[in-house]
């Protein structure tokens, strides 16, 4: 449908400016087969003139109806960039919480390490930082303004770099963020949940309504759930390294992606 309506509109377009030429072409071929003709100079001089205004009349009407139809687009154009640079900015807000989430997420990977290793490790906060790493991020963009683009057709966008700039970052950049934070299992720090979970419960002791009180040291883990444990620990912590890495060059590229479309809608 898209590019359907692309093709209409250069088509519409076109069609607009063969007609001028045509209308050009008729007109001077008329004025001079007037001319031409044996008649008397007033005869003449009259002709001309009628059709010197019905030529300057078409053409201004031409005129006057391809710079309605530019500034028409120049407006939807203006709304549409204004409409992506808002939900950029919100995807920059998510991106910032959900960058914390897997920070926090480093954190008690190391800290599920260290007790591994039986370092010491502080209680008070144990039992936080093992439940929140079984939690996970929703990824929240924010395409509505692309969506109206590509609804109004991409060629909206007269410049050519941010138009492919915008495209390359819905259709490439975004879904690869999408993919690796969302629809991977692997990735996913649930995916590892039930194992460390049949491992480590034990380790844990609690009162007598059910809430975590402190970690039992006593029970020192097999080599068998240490080997475990730390094949699980080290692939989520190289899994929450990559996703929070791909998270900064993603928040690079809208904020180039940001600056251009300023200085296209030309805001200081």
């Amino acid at each position: 449908m898209v590019f359907t309506e692309r093709i209409a509109k250069k088509t519409d377009k076109t069609d607009c400016a063969r007609l001028e030429l045509f209308y050009t072409y008729i007109s001077f071929v008329l004025i001079y087969l007037i001319m031409k003709k044996k008649s008397n100079r007033l005869f003449k001089t009259k002709y001309v003139i009628e059709f010197l205004s019905m030529f300057i009349a078409v053409l201004s009407a031409f005129a006057l109806n391809n710079w309605n139809e530019n500034r028409r687009d120049q407006i939807v154009e203006e709304k549409i960039l204004l409409e992506i640079k808002n939900g950029l900015k919100l995807d920059l807000e998510d991106f910032e919480s959900n960058v914390k989430f897997h920070e926090r997420n480093i954190k008690s990977i190391i800290y599920l390490g260290k007790f591994l290793k039986n370092d010491t490790v502080q209680q008070d906060s144990s039992y936080q930082k093992y439940t929140l790493l079984f939690r996970e991020t929703v990824l929240l963009l924010n395409r509505s303004g692309y969506e109206s683009l590509k609804n109004k057709g991409l060629e909206i966008i007269e410049n050519d770099s941010l138009r492919f700039n915008i495209i390359r970052l819905y259709e490439n950049v975004y879904k690869s963020l999408y993919t690796l934070e969302q629809e991977i299992p692997e990735l996913q720090t649930y995916h590892y949940s039930k194992t460390i979970n049949n491992i480590f419960y034990k380790y844990y002791t609690y009162d007598t309504i059910g809430n975590f009180k402190r970690i039992n040291k006593n029970n020192k883990p097999t080599k068998v759930e240490i080997n475990f444990f730390k094949n699980d620990l080290r692939d989520m912590y190289y899994n929450e390294v990559n996703i929070d890495s791909l998270y900064s060059i993603t928040t690079k590229e809208v904020n180039e992606l940001l600056k251009e479309i300023d200085n296209e809608l030309k805001v200081d």
